[in-house]
């Protein structure tokens, strides 16, 4: 397949189906910015897809299921980067309070 045809079916979806898109993304998530930053990513891999694969037979599905990857990746990111923060923070508290109150470190070899 062409870029040319993926061109034409990307610019077919955009006209007709972009503001459904967002839509059911935004109202999935909360989230309207996060929702346009996950359909971009999506165009961004059809437009590197789909000259090699071909354009699927429902581009507008394949496109939302694509950015809802993106939206769920984006959530787990958010998750582990919470998680690492709230440890991270407790290890540097511990070690100030280590730092003060213990003249050395004790040698556990």
């Amino acid at each position: 397949m062409n870029e040319s045809a993926t061109h034409s079916a990307i610019e077919t979806v955009v006209r007709q189906s972009y503001g459904q898109i967002i839509a059911y993304l935004a109202a999935r998530s909360g989230d309207v910015g996060g929702a346009e930053d996950a359909l971009s990513d999506a165009f961004l891999a059809a437009l590197r897809r789909w000259p090699v694969d071909g354009v699927p037979d429902k581009p507008e599905a394949w496109l939302l299921r694509a950015a809802l990857n993106r939206q769920i990746d984006s959530a787990r990111h958010d998750q582990v980067r919470l998680r690492s923060s709230e440890y991270l923070q407790q290890i540097a508290e511990e070690e100030q309070t280590m730092a003060t109150t213990i003249d050395s470190f004790p040698d556990e070899r």
